[in-house]
């Protein structure tokens, strides 16, 4: 029941993960990640069909579903019942209350139910007009950072965790494109194998807001029937400076004084 696309390049080859014939509702990326030992078995039914006609053939057959946002990449539905049985499952220092502060540690913004009930990049909602969002975590102090919104703002970022699609060659940037929600959707990049486990991904063209901590999928190419080349959880290297300006102390013809650089180390 998932939408998605298998593709046997050849009798015995490894499987390749193609995208659904509807991408709103695409699943390639959340199936890429499986072994070849599920993906080699796996019949998907659904991949030719978009969402709109399997409601309707369920119709015919007097089966009605409880219509639910299908997010992309997204396998769970966001009921009660599922959000407890994820609960009961998550170790106990992550269920934990805490507070979440202003990412000097200044300032108490309020407090958090669990790390479970939060994402990074979420917006926390302040009590001011000033909009903030998830930007780091302190599992021993159960404490959640923010910061404006932006501050992740980039045109590169690195994904872990990765899951490479069937016959990738590692020796040369990749040419792809992002099909996410937020925003993404159809961002030309430009992927960098570091090792097999993580990448860094390069925007071809603009900055983005990138929804940290989630699963992103890099196609071949755009729109339907697109091999995945790669996914992985997204993730900056740590960064403890605004986007645009830093200050340093550096040594003048003064003395020490303050210099002003961009994010790039540029004066």
């Amino acid at each position: 029941g998932h939408y998605a696309k298998s593709v046997h390049t050849a009798p015995g080859a490894p499987v390749a993960v193609h995208s659904s014939n509807d991408l709103e509702a695409d699943q390639a990326g959340l199936l890429a990640a499986l072994p070849q030992e599920i993906l080699s078995h796996l019949e998907l039914p659904l991949s030719e069909l978009q969402r709109k006609e399997v409601t309707k053939i369920a119709d015919n057959f007097e089966l009605h579903p409880t219509l639910r946002p299908l997010l992309f990449g997204s396998c769970l539905p966001s009921i009660p019942k599922v959000n407890t049985w994820i609960e009961q499952r998550v170790p106990e220092i992550l269920r934990r209350e805490g507070e979440v502060m202003t990412l000097d540690g200044e300032t108490v913004v309020g407090k958090h139910t669990g790390f479970h009930t939060v994402e990074y990049g979420s917006v926390w909602p302040a009590p001011g007009k000033e909009v903030l969002q998830i930007v780091s975590t302190g599992w021993r102090g159960k404490e959640l950072k923010v910061a404006p919104v932006g501050y992740f703002k980039d045109k590169a970022i690195f994904i872990r965790d990765c899951v490479w699609g069937e016959g990738i060659d590692f020796t040369a940037p990749i040419k792809g494109f992002i099909h996410h929600a937020g925003g993404l959707s159809d961002c030309e990049v430009l992927v960098s194998p570091r090792t097999l486990g993580a990448a860094w991904i390069q925007l071809v063209e603009g900055e983005q807001e990138f929804p940290l901590g989630e699963m992103l999928t890099i196609f071949k190419r755009r729109g339907k029937n697109a091999k995945v080349v790669v996914t992985g959880v997204m993730f900056r290297l740590a960064r403890h400076w605004a986007p645009n300006k830093i200050s340093i102390e550096a040594k003048g013809q003064d003395g020490r004084e303050t210099v002003e650089l961009d994010k790039d180390f540029n004066f």
